[in-house]
C-alpha cells in the first residue's frame, strides 16, 4: 500500500513538472523572450508605414490547436525594399499609415519605431 502512494506521488510530480515546463515555454514565447539575440547589432533605418493589419495565426498541432493574434505593419525603406513585421499590440494603434520615422530592428525583428517604446536612439 505504501509503495502505491509513492508511485502515485511520483507520477503526479512528473505530470506537474511536464505541465509546468510546457506553460513556462509558451509564456516565454508569448512574452517574446528568446526571439531576439541581445548580442546581435541593432539596425536603425528610416522607413515609411505602408499598411497595417491584425491577423489571427493558427499555431500548435492538430491534437493541441492554439492561436495567437499578430499585429502586422508593412514598412518601406528609403531604398524601396519592403518588409512586414509583427509589432507590439501596445503601440499598434499609435503607428499611423504614411508616417516616416526611424525603424530599429535586430535580427530582422521589430525593436522600435520613432522611439515609441521609449528606447533611446544612439545618434
Amino acid at each position: 500500500m505504501e509503495a502505491m502512494f509513492i508511485l502515485i506521488g511520483a507520477a503526479v510530480f512528473i505530470f506537474g513538472a511536464v505541465i509546468w515546463s510546457f506553460v513556462s515555454f509558451h509564456k516565454n514565447l508569448k512574452g517574446g523572450k528568446g526571439l531576439i539575440d541581445d548580442a546581435a547589432p541593432e539596425n536603425e533605418t528610416y522607413a515609411t508605414i505602408l499598411g497595417k493589419k491584425v491577423m489571427m495565426e493558427k499555431t500548435g498541432t492538430s491534437k493541441m490547436p492554439s492561436h495567437r493574434v499578430s499585429h502586422l505593419v508593412k514598412f518601406r525603406f528609403d531604398n524601396g525594399t519592403e518588409i512586414t513585421m509583427s509589432v507590439p499590440k501596445e503601440i499598434f494603434d499609435d503607428l499611423p499609415v504614411g508616417s516616416r520615422d526611424l525603424l530599429v530592428t535586430q535580427n530582422e525583428n521589430f525593436v522600435d519605431f520613432g522611439c515609441r517604446l521609449g528606447k533611446p536612439l544612439d545618434q
